[in-house]
């Protein structure tokens, strides 16, 4: 009678090794897909906030320019804010210096670039601005108002004045590429707009506020000058540094 043959345990080491490379790669695959679910939630979430805080500053700047109009004040659109003898428009040099002279106490008569915020809400000339509609703050760090730097601005702002029309914009998101200080409609405009990278903006979309209130969220690849500038051939713009 032949003795049985054994089998080897070395025979088991490659359907051993099967099987973890498979639990392996199901383990790897899951966190993938969970890493993606996740980075596309915070960037939904990341574009929501921008527009958001976009949007907030259209409200505070109307609500305080409907304010003004009862007093007999000029709006603050940044075209409409006057200073000097005899009374001429802001030469704005930089958005941030736009956003703290909103943000300035009532009772400051100086000149409008060098102003800064009062601590208080309520003795702003717009209450209802907040500072994290504009500007974000330097992590892990409490920074007042007063000592927000132009680095860390969040958007551009174009000179518009109380005429403009509803679909001109007001603010665009600091990521789009600004040159000379002007956007331009060259030729047809059909042309798709040049973002840079930023913190807190990714360089696949760009979002803007326009005059008249209107919240826009665009992909790159989608969003041309004629849509940016749809009644102006060429707008003069207060960039972020």
């Amino acid at each position: 009678m032949k003795p049985k043959r054994m089998k080897s345990t070395n025979s088991r080491v490659p359907a051993r090794a099967l099987r973890w490379c498979v639990w392996t790669s199901v383990v790897i695959l899951s966190l993938a897909v969970l890493w993606l679910s996740v980075r596309d939630a915070f960037y939904v979430e990341r574009n929501y906030a921008a527009i958001r805080k976009g949007r907030g500053i259209w409200t505070a700047v109307v609500a305080a320019n409907m304010e003004r109009e009862d007093v007999g004040a000029a709006p603050l659109w940044p075209e409409d804010v006057r200073w000097g003898d005899p009374p001429v428009p802001v030469k704005w040099q930089l958005a941030a210096q736009y956003f703290r002279y909103l943000m300035s106490s009532t009772n400051y008569n100086g000149d409008p670039l060098l102003a800064v915020p009062a601590e208080n809400p309520y003795e702003r000339r717009v209450p209802d601005l907040e500072l994290n509609n504009w500007a974000w703050p330097r992590p892990g760090h409490e920074t007042p108002p007063s000592a927000f730097d132009d680095g860390q601005c969040r958007w551009h702002v174009c000179r518009i004045d109380e005429q403009a029309s509803w679909e001109t914009p007001f603010l665009i998101s600091r990521n789009l590429h600004i040159e000379d200080g002007r956007i331009r409609k060259a030729g047809s405009g059909s042309s798709r707009v040049a973002l840079d990278r930023v913190r807190l903006f990714e360089r696949k979309r760009v979002f803007w506020i326009t005059r008249g209130g209107n919240a826009y969220n665009g992909l790159r690849k989608r969003v041309t000058y004629s849509l940016l500038l749809p009644s102006t051939n060429e707008i003069e713009v207060i960039t972020c540094r």
